[in-house]
């Protein structure tokens, strides 16, 4: 992800293109429900939300997990 990312702090794409390259997504560290409902699964920080129809949102934290869990 570090290297789809680069410089920027979120990028969609498709999930069959990170799986391609070898992603597993059955490897995380930890999930983030935000107050709309929406799931982000993190390894690291580094994270995903499935956007359906193929596409992902990809994105980095910069938050130490303890604190990202405190807002939700």
């Amino acid at each position: 992800m570090r290297t789809l990312l680069a410089e920027e702090k979120m990028l969609k794409t498709n999930k069959s293109k990170l799986l391609a390259e070898g992603f597993s997504l059955k490897y995380h560290t930890h999930r983030i429900i935000t107050l709309k409902g929406q799931e982000y699964i993190f390894c690291y920080e580094y994270g995903y939300l499935d956007l359906g129809n193929d596409y992902i949102l990809i994105v980095k934290s910069k938050e130490k997990k303890r604190e990202i869990n405190a807002l939700v």
